[in-house]
């Protein structure tokens, strides 16, 4: 079990340590406004969250299995106090250096994700005034009804005809 759980911490070490490329690279891309790129960043993107989601049920269905077989094991431990349950010092030690480089990954891809979120949100707007400028249309200072944009788009009447 505990020779699971190394495997388990290892491979999504792994994953989020790939996660971080692939979210800088999406990262220049939305900076570039690079559709083609945007779009097959975030289809690998879709697959290694898919990945990850699946890593992390095995995940949680060892530390249940743990939690049966030892009755020491309880949901409101620390994950430092039961890698000190671990059979030897050799699997603890590997356990903490795991869980150290799982934290430290997580914490860099949860920030280049914000960024993207934020890097998309402004190539939305961006791309939205451009169309905007380009159809005629103009946004005014003020919101909606319905908490939306008010747009007015000017009016191209040929009065001679």
């Amino acid at each position: 079990m505990w020779k699971d759980l190394l495997d388990i911490l290892g491979k999504l070490e792994i994953a989020y340590r790939e996660a971080i490329p692939l979210l800088q690279d999406k990262k220049k891309a939305l900076i570039g406004l690079n559709l083609d790129k945007i779009k097959e960043l975030s289809e690998k993107e879709k697959s290694l969250t898919e990945k990850i989601e699946s890593l992390e049920k095995q995940r949680l269905e060892i530390f249940a299995d743990l939690a049966k077989k030892n009755p020491s094991v309880n949901a409101d431990m620390k994950l430092r106090d039961l890698f000190q349950l671990a059979p030897n010092k050799i699997i603890e030690q590997r356990l903490e250096y795991l869980q150290n480089s799982l934290t430290k990954n997580i914490e860099e891809v949860t920030t280049l994700s914000s960024d993207t979120q934020v890097l998309a949100a402004a190539a939305l707007n961006a791309t939205q005034y451009h169309l905007n400028r380009l159809s005629g249309a103009t946004v005014e200072p003020t919101y909606g009804k319905s908490g939306n944009d008010v747009v007015t788009r000017r009016k191209n009447y040929d009065f001679q005809a």
